[in-house]
Order: structure tokens, then C-alpha cells, then sequence
């Protein structure tokens, strides 16, 4: 399980330096305020995604693809709430937080499919 966490924490760090450079060259307009927050909720999802999916399958004895598919719908359900949560209650700029929202999770989703790919192409063996 600890090595899961420390992919998804070094994965989050990257995005966090990406987000640093991407604000010394590209125009303010194209990155939200609340970009740096958006990195840490989905840090925080994708590590209690990650735990929660190691308990339920030492707890309910499942499969761990139908764990690992429930969780990749869990984290986009919970995207899905925070981000129509945020952007109703009063956040600035709008559809700049929601372009960018929704580009943090594309990037987690590829990092979370690349994980269980790479996952189940060492069970197979």
C-alpha cells in the first residue's frame, strides 16, 4: 500500500512543479488562484481513494478490478460534486477554475489508468 502512496505523492509533487513553471511562462489568464488547491484536493482524493480500496479488498475478499473501477467512479462522482459545489458558490472566473478542474482530473485519471494498467499487466505474469 506505501508504495501506491509515495507514486500518487510524487505524482502530485510533479504536478505542483508543472503548475510553478506554468505560472512563471504562460499569461495569468490561463491559470485559476485556486489551481494549487485544486492539486491538493485531488491529492487528498486519490489518497484516500487509494487506501479505501486496499481496505475493501482485504475486507470484502472482491476482485481488485471491480475496487479499482469503483474507485475511478467514486473519484469522479466526488470530482463532479466539488467542482459544481465550488464553481455555484461563489467562486471568481468561473469557467477558468472549471477548464482547469477538469484538466487536473484528466491528468489524475491518466496517471490513476497507467497505475492499474501497469497493476495488472505484473498480475498477469
Amino acid at each position: 500500500m506505501t508504495k501506491g502512496l509515495i507514486r500518487i505523492t510524487v505524482f502530485s509533487l510533479f504536478l505542483v512543479f508543472v503548475q510553478y513553471v506554468a505560472a512563471q511562462i504562460v499569461s495569468v489568464d490561463l491559470l485559476h488562484p485556486y489551481l494549487l488547491w485544486i492539486l491538493v484536493f485531488f491529492w487528498v482524493v486519490s489518497l484516500g481513494m487509494h487506501v479505501l480500496s486496499h481496505v475493501a479488498h482485504d475486507a470484502l475478499d472482491m476482485d481488485m478490478t471491480l475496487i479499482l473501477l469503483a474507485g475511478v467512479t467514486g473519484r469522479l462522482l466526488i470530482a463532479i460534486i466539488a467542482m459544481v459545489t465550488v464553481a455555484l458558490f461563489g467562486v471568481e472566473n468561473k469557467s477558468l477554475f472549471i477548464i482547469n478542474f477538469a484538466a487536473v482530473y484528466l491528468f489524475y485519471l491518466v496517471f490513476e489508468i497507467s497505475s492499474v494498467l501497469s497493476n495488472l499487466r505484473s498480475n498477469l505474469k
